[in-house]
């Protein structure tokens, strides 16, 4: 370690025998050996040296950076002003269900902002935190128990894979009891998800059959959160179900530090991350460009509107468009970035998210889409479709001129997939060269080999393009039929329309990416 320059030990625990011996092997190192109470001794005479200076409300309090999927990770700065309004105006919201000292169990990474946020916010209110790693939450991964037995936290909170993880793991430990039992337990699973939708209790279910399941996070979680990423509706209500807790969904970013929305307690709807929180000031912009032509289109083919009346699925709505955030909650911008930030924050205020949202009439935000096609993944890594498109893009295989390649990620999916749309020549002549019978391109698009010779091509544009790991392409199905404008695959500009290509070519996408989830 030829940085290492001091050493701090001490002596609490250490046998008095032991203490007594001085530390050797540092002779000539380089490296100084302090021990504690000489480290406060040269403390105190710094303190004297240098006066603390106090920060105020404008002082730098935090750079987070971002997670650099689509470029280098930018520094995002933040104040203690804004900190502070995100504490003040997210924590009561979240947590007022929660007993007096209540315990946060914390294990994800102080990188990202969603734990680090929630920290402060725990220590705010002067309650206890647990401190793991995700591998020794359980007993399979620390003895002699596990985090979540040791803890019993009453709030835990985690990314939609973490939940579905657990879910997973408690269905596959299911299906090791007999019919009868399993039977059993989706009945009552139906009975009491119906039940809590209503306000019911169902305090006999819970002695026989839930009780069991709680005791899977420690027994105590009364609310359990969700961020970064969407989780799917099955997730959410297994889990509000199986433990009897709230499961609230919060929509935030970096650039808000982690504060936009939360979801209302008891508001049992999926896909709804709930209205502003305060210090928050929402609005939706059309996405539609300067040339009037739409910037991304819903699966029925049109443009999102601040002015929409219904959703995609014919649901009333408020507007639909961009996710604009103003107000306190807001950052300053990205660290020595003034370009970057010039473009994702106004000189208004508003900070322009990329998120496509949705206003219901009760005055909830949904998040449908995104401007630039950058989506989360299950893990919550974000992945960029565009940047991707173009170096898959350049592999024999691909046909630009009928369509290209769509690639295609959610917050389903560990890994992305693609469809692509193949080059009949070059394909065909690999057939006949490797033996691989065919009657027409028709036939050789359904070939499995084919579909791995296409991969195989698409993972060596992946090398050699510098794409990081998550956006390496976990599997891939081939198309024929071209993507055009006429049929609206395409956009008047030859962008692709990605809601009507999967509606066209849906059922192969929906094959494909069942090799995106592990």
């Amino acid at each position: 370690m030829p940085t290492l320059k001091h050493i701090i030990y001490t002596n609490e625990a250490v046998p008095a025998e032991e203490a007594s011996k001085p530390l050797s092997g540092f002779k000539n190192s380089g490296v100084t050996v302090h021990s504690f109470e000489e480290a406060l001794t040269i403390g105190k005479g710094l303190v004297d040296q240098y006066p603390m200076v106090k920060p105020s409300e404008d002082s730098l309090a935090i750079i987070m950076y971002t997670s650099g999927t689509t470029g280098k990770p930018k520094g995002v700065m933040m104040r203690h002003k804004t900190v502070v309004t995100v504490m003040a105006s997210v924590a009561p919201i979240g947590t007022h269900a929660l007993p007096p000292n209540f315990t946060h169990l914390a294990y994800l990474p102080l990188a990202h902002i969603f734990e680090m946020a929630v920290q402060i916010g725990v220590m705010s209110m002067g309650a206890r935190i647990g401190y793991a790693d995700p591998k020794t939450l359980t007993q399979t991964g620390a003895r002699p128990i596990g985090a979540l037995e040791e803890f019993r936290p009453h709030l835990f909170m985690g990314v939609p894979k973490i939940y579905d993880v657990i879910m997973k793991a408690a269905g596959a430990k299911l299906k090791k009891e007999s019919p009868g039992k399993q039977q059993l337990v989706a009945s009552a699973f139906e009975w009491k998800a119906r039940a809590m939708e209503s306000g019911r209790y169902t305090p006999v279910f819970d002695m026989l059959i839930f009780n069991k399941f709680k005791h899977i996070l420690g027994g105590n979680v009364v609310v359990a959160l969700s961020g970064g990423g969407p989780l799917a509706a099955t997730v959410q209500r297994w889990v509000r179900t199986a433990f009897g807790c709230q499961v609230i969904q919060g929509y935030a970013l970096t650039e808000t530090c982690a504060g936009a929305t939360l979801q209302m307690e008891y508001d049992y709807r999926p896909g709804v991350v709930g209205p502003p929180v305060p210090g928050a000031e929402i609005s939706l912009r059309s996405c539609v460009g300067v040339d009037g032509e739409p910037e991304v289109l819903d699966k029925r083919g049109r443009p999102y509107l601040n002015t929409d009346t219904e959703d995609s699925n014919g649901n009333p709505c408020l507007g639909r468009g961009e996710v604009l955030i103003r107000g306190p909650v807001v950052t300053d911008g990205y660290y020595k970035l003034p370009e970057k930030t010039a473009e994702a924050f106004r000189t208004d205020g508003w900070f322009l998210t990329g998120d496509v949202g949705v206003w219901y009439p009760d005055g909830s935000l949904g998040i449908m889409d995104r401007v630039k096609n950058l989506v989360k993944l299950h893990g919550g890594e974000y992945i960029a479709m565009e940047n991707m498109e173009l170096i898959y893009g350049g592999s024999q295989y691909v046909d630009a001129v009928t369509g290209g390649i769509m690639t295609y990620g959610d917050g389903t999916l560990d890994r992305p997939v693609a469809l692509v749309q193949v080059n009949e020549l070059s394909l065909t002549q690999w057939a006949k060269s490797d033996g691989v019978e065919f009657e027409s391109i028709q036939d050789l698009v359904k070939n499995p080999k084919a579909e791995e010779e296409v991969l195989k091509s698409l993972v060596e544009c992946h090398k050699n393009g510098g794409l990081s790991g998550i956006e390496k392409l976990a599997g891939v199905g081939l198309v024929c039929e071209p993507w055009t404008a006429q049929n609206k695959c395409l956009t008047a500009t030859n962008k692709i329309s990605r809601h009507a290509v999967i509606a066209r070519d849906g059922e192969i996408l929906e094959r494909v990416k069942a090799k995106g989830r592990w």
